[in-house]
């Protein structure tokens, strides 16, 4: 994700109605949500070049505009029982990627750091937790 202004209301409600859904079809079923925000001051979007033009790069205000989209996320809801609504595991996962010469993972603030509910550590646990919980009688 770049365009993290316009995107906070969409991809809010896109998360939180997946969860709706998987929870709908079986209460039970592991609901995990992995959302990745790029960092990147600048961003090389396909979309937005035009042949015979020189490349376009969109300028984007970090790290702050990263760090609202992270704190905006972890407005969502994650449960703690198969009764309860909300994602069963969630994380954010932050890039540095222009989309033109790298990529890399970002783990410095404003990525959730180890030990915040929506770093990928905890989402991991969480999710082989809640597998152990829930299924380890089938078989």
């Amino acid at each position: 994700m770049t365009e993290h202004g316009k995107a906070q209301p969409r991809i809010f409600d896109e998360l939180s109605s997946s969860h709706e859904i998987v929870h709908g079809g079986r209460a039970d079923a592991i609901a995990a949500g992995v959302t990745v925000v790029n960092i990147a001051a600048s961003f090389v979007s396909p979309l937005r070049q035009r042949k015979g033009e020189v490349i376009y790069a969109s300028i984007h205000k970090q790290p702050h505009v990263t760090e609202r989209m992270v704190n905006h996320l972890r407005g969502l809801v994650v449960r703690e029982r198969p009764e309860g609504v909300g994602f069963d595991a969630y994380c954010t996962i932050v890039v540095d990627c222009d989309n033109q010469s790298q990529v890399s993972l970002w783990t410095t603030s404003p990525a959730p750091q180890a030990g915040d509910s929506d770093h990928y550590d905890t989402f991991v646990n969480r999710i082989a937790d809640f597998y152990t919980k829930r299924f380890s009688g089938i078989g």
